[in-house]
């Protein structure tokens, strides 16, 4: 078992070498990354909302079919 003052320094050490990785990493793949996780959310909605739009025209197309048929029959 480690002592609380080992495992603090266990800890120190791990987030060193974490930071070092990140900071030697290529940031712009790390901006895409973070980008890409913010705007995914984002993109799900714009296309439900496209997805409702397209779904709400789709229900107005028989009306209009409908008339259109009428009036040629007439």
């Amino acid at each position: 078992m480690y002592d609380v003052p080992e495992v603090l320094e266990l800890e120190l050490g791990l987030w060193q070498w974490v930071l070092g990785r990140v900071n030697r990493s290529d940031m712009d793949n790390l901006l895409d990354t973070e980008l890409d996780i913010l705007l995914r959310p984002l993109g799900r909605d714009l296309q439900h909302a496209v997805q409702r739009h397209a779904s709400a025209r789709r229900d107005e197309l028989p009306e209009i079919r409908h008339a259109a048929v009428h009036n040629d029959l007439e």
